[in-house]
């Protein structure tokens, strides 16, 4: 499989240089490590070029890389230490995202560019996340604002088990935390400097929330804006534990079922479009251009959700299936799914360790893995020993939830160490959940919703 694969190889190598730099940062120093990953990058270049040794000199150099790209990157945080002394300053910056508000309490995220202490003012460039506590005033993505806070350092409660807060909100770029008792403090500055492709997203959500303001009632907009655009911080925590105990937090994050509707519908509607016109049917080739303009929908898509990884995931896979189409050759599942993964860890290698990434590898692994022959094998022994006339379309009905129910249980089944490592349950009602909600889902809630 490796020799015929060779993405595998170098997936293997990549994820095994990214888990070794994990240890060797504890004990050697950022130059030795950049030296030594150097080096052997080098040397593999050499045996590459000419060497009978070309497997192993792959293995090195996308081990080396893999350390490479691990190595920790220095970033200004001026913040970091005013935070570690819980200093009282003032803010200016810009709302980077939707505001979360549940009770009395509410969270934004801002791009700090100015902090005031006494009179005395300073520029920056650092993500903050910030919790008021009463009287949160109206205001817009991308709107500037500035607010009296206390700086506060992110911490992690020390039960065994517990979720990473800290290195979580690493990950997603935040320097601290700040708190402020009363919103009516937040003053409006005007417009804001938001980053050029968190601009553009919003440009293009702003409508679509406001559509969903002015059309979806209450108390479904929040799933809604969760299943379509990926925006979850508006569902309340009593939602979000009901679905985590039936198995069903999966249908928040925009995953396959998401970018396979988009594919699918972009492809027939462009080659329906193509084919209106006699003529240029006759000079080219449709399918191949249906599959080309399909990608500009993806990937607009994928932006819209916020690049969550199980999206870029699937829009990788789809890609890669729309290149096999306009070039001609087979598509190879496997070869796929390692692009995708390849992608994430070359732009981020810190993914690997986050949860998303995981049960979105994980689960697609084992339905590629095992879907196929289990369907293959109960679809014989069905067929051989059911001798009844069955109309054709509760026949089709039944194999779609026999597919159904054979992927959610194989899902459910490699999905059980990372489940019980990060959420501490085993939901046993998840294979009969998913039969009932996912049909719905997939076949009347998304393409509406989507449409």
């Amino acid at each position: 499989m490796l020799y015929d694969r060779p993405l595998l190889l170098v997936l293997f190598s990549l994820v095994g240089g990214i888990i070794i730099s994990g240890y060797l940062v504890q004990v050697l120093t950022f130059s030795t490590l950049l030296l030594i990953s150097l080096s052997v990058i080098l040397i593999s270049l050499v045996l590459l070029l000419g060497s009978p040794l070309g497997r192993t000199a792959i293995f090195l150099l996308f081990i080396s890389t893999g350390i490479l790209l691990s190595l920790p990157r220095s970033k200004p945080c001026f913040l970091k230490g005013l935070a570690q002394q819980k200093i009282k300053c003032t803010l200016d910056g810009t709302l980077l995202g939707p505001v979360y508000k549940h009770d009395r309490v509410a969270k934004l995220n801002v791009l700090v560019e100015k902090v005031l202490i006494n009179r005395t003012t300073f520029t920056t460039s650092e993500k903050v996340r910030v919790t008021v506590y009463n009287y949160m005033p109206e205001i817009s993505v991308g709107q500037r604002i500035r607010f009296p806070a206390t700086l506060r350092s992110f911490g992690n409660f020390n039960n065994p088990g517990l979720f990473d807060y800290k290195a979580y909100m690493s990950y997603l770029g935040f320097t601290c935390s700040a708190t402020l008792s009363d919103g009516r403090y937040i003053l409006s500055m005007g417009e804001g400097n938001l980053p050029f492709l968190v601009h553009v997203t919003e440009l293009l959500k702003k409508p679509i929330r406001k559509f969903f303001d002015n059309y979806v009632d209450k108390r479904s907009r929040p799933l809604l804006l969760a299943l379509i655009l990926g925006e979850r911080q508006g569902i309340p925590s009593d939602v979000r534990d009901l679905l985590s105990k039936t198995g069903l937090s999966h249908i928040l994050a925009v995953s396959g079922l998401h970018i396979g509707l988009v594919c699918w519908f972009s492809f027939f509607l462009f080659k329906w479009m193509l084919s209106r016109y006699g003529p240029f049917m006759l000079k080219f080739n449709i399918r191949k251009i249906s599959a080309v303009l399909t990608g500009a929908p993806l990937v607009l898509y994928v932006a819209l959700t916020g690049f969550q990884t199980p999206a870029i995931r699937a829009m990788i896979m789809a890609i890669a299936f729309l290149c096999s189409i306009i070039v001609g050759r087979q598509k190879d599942v496997w070869s796929t799914l390692c692009l995708a993964a390849l992608v994430i860890l070359a732009l981020d290698p810190r993914a690997l360790y986050q949860t998303s990434f995981q049960l979105s590898f994980v689960a697609v692994i084992g339905l590629i893995w095992l879907c196929p022959p289990i369907l293959k094998g109960l679809t014989k022994i069905l067929s051989s020993e059911v001798n009844l006339e069955v109309p054709s379309i509760i026949n089709k009905f039944g194999h779609y939830f026999l597919g159904l129910a054979v992927v959610t249980l194989i899902a459910t089944i490699f999905l059980i160490p990372i489940t019980c490592k990060y959420f501490h349950r085993l939901p046993l009602v998840g294979v009969l959940t998913n039969l009932l909600v996912v049909p719905i889902l997939g076949l009347w809630v998304l393409p509406l919703g989507l449409a």
